[in-house]
């Protein structure tokens, strides 16, 4: 049936016959590595892309020697087919019995599992597919080898998409960025980076323990909200610029950049609306870590008056802010009620972008400076020293 097969579509879309030719070539010459490499030309080709054509070279050629070839290329295979299935049950039952054909190997049939996952959680069964999200969290992380690079993107979209479903942002970011890390954006289906962009800066921005924000916007991926993020020329925000400009705000810890992003633009969003407090209670925190971050280390001893001023809030709110701070971990200090001080020891790393990196090294250069200074006063003055040292 395969060969016919491919003869019959030579003869409906010759214009395609370049393919079936080289796969019915390459299967009577026993040239599996042939019909893999051809097959993953034709998963990305506009054509086969279209109405069932990978459906029905799947089903009606390479199904019937699917042992013979790389069984993680199978397996990426019948995750394209099944897309062509419409309805999701049927292509849940088409999954599983792509799963059937690769089960001994472990890639291949994870990966198949991952899908059907996937397309459990896009159904709204999020307590079935949490057992089953847990169980492929154990066979990655017990996965003997080196797993491939496509199995932890895989992976980590199910996650991302998963904690989306159940609503736990700061999950959703960590597993968001991860998935961007396995995953080049030219990979990313076109009509799906702004969707992921937009839920992972919601995500950052709500998420109660996400207090960095570097990485995410040093990604690519923030480019699809159109602009250079670098500031605003006027009062109108693109559609979705507002929320590049408002990580920005959070990133530098600029509440009043913020307070007018979220009155122009981003209190239209309800997720945004309903997280108002943690918002307001963030920004201040990244404002004073912001404030610890431009200190030098031995000058970071600050009163309550400084924060109060820094992070706009009341002097009487100050000790329950760092407190609320150190509970996160993003800083560590002492604090002093009775002189309203306090001594910061340690504040969280994060990525940092050109302007702050340029901060620390006038920091350096500073401190260069000053040990160059003490260097010259001690050579210039060593005989007095010396003379004036106890006996």
């Amino acid at each position: 049936m395969g060969i016919d097969y491919l003869d019959e579509q030579v003869a409906l879309f010759p214009e395609q016959a370049a393919y079936y030719t080289d796969l019915a070539q390459s299967y009577n010459k026993k040239l599996w590595h042939q019909i893999s490499s051809k097959v993953n030309e034709m998963m990305i080709s506009p054509f086969f892309q279209q109405d069932q054509h990978l459906l029905n070279l799947y089903e009606k050629f390479v199904k019937d020697f699917t042992s013979k070839l790389n069984q993680l290329d199978v397996g990426h295979f019948g995750i394209a087919a099944a897309k062509q299935v419409v309805d999701p049950e049927a292509r849940i039952q088409f999954l599983q019995s792509a799963h059937d054909l690769v089960k001994e190997d472990d890639q291949a049939s994870l990966l198949l599992f991952l899908e059907i996952i996937r397309i459990k959680i896009q159904g709204g069964n999020l307590e079935a597919t949490k057992h089953e999200l847990d169980e492929a969290t154990t066979r990655v992380d017990n996965f003997a080898g080196i797993l491939d690079s496509t199995l932890h993107s895989q992976y980590y979209l199910t996650s991302l998409e998963y904690h989306k479903a159940a609503e736990n942002p700061a999950e959703l970011f960590k597993n968001s960025l991860l998935y961007l890390t396995y995953t080049p954006l030219s990979l990313v289906p076109e009509q799906d980076k702004l969707s992921l962009a937009v839920d992972v800066g919601l995500a950052a921005l709500v998420g109660s323990d996400v207090y960095n924000f570097g990485e995410l916007l040093e990604h690519p991926i923030i480019k699809v909200f159109g602009g250079d993020g670098t500031e605003m020329q006027d009062s109108k925000i693109s559609e979705y610029e507002w929320l590049h400009q408002l990580l920005l705000a959070f990133n530098a810890g600029d509440i009043k950049k913020y307070e007018h992003l979220y009155s122009e633009a981003a209190s239209a969003q309800p997720i945004l609306a309903k997280n108002k407090a943690l918002l307001d209670r963030k920004i201040r925190i990244l404002a004073l870590m912001d404030m610890v971050f431009h200190r030098e280390a031995n000058r970071r001893t600050l009163t309550f008056e400084e924060i109060s001023e820094q992070s706009e809030i009341a002097l009487d709110k100050v000790e329950l802010l760092l407190m609320k701070a150190f509970s996160l971990g993003v800083l560590k200090g002492k604090i002093d009620e009775v002189d309203q001080t306090t001594l910061i020891k340690w504040v969280q790393p994060r990525v940092l972008n050109q302007k702050q990196i340029g901060s620390i090294r006038d920091r350096l250069e500073n401190w260069t400076l000053e040990v160059e200074n003490q260097a010259k006063y001690l050579e210039s003055n060593a005989p007095e020293i010396l003379a004036a040292a106890p006996k």
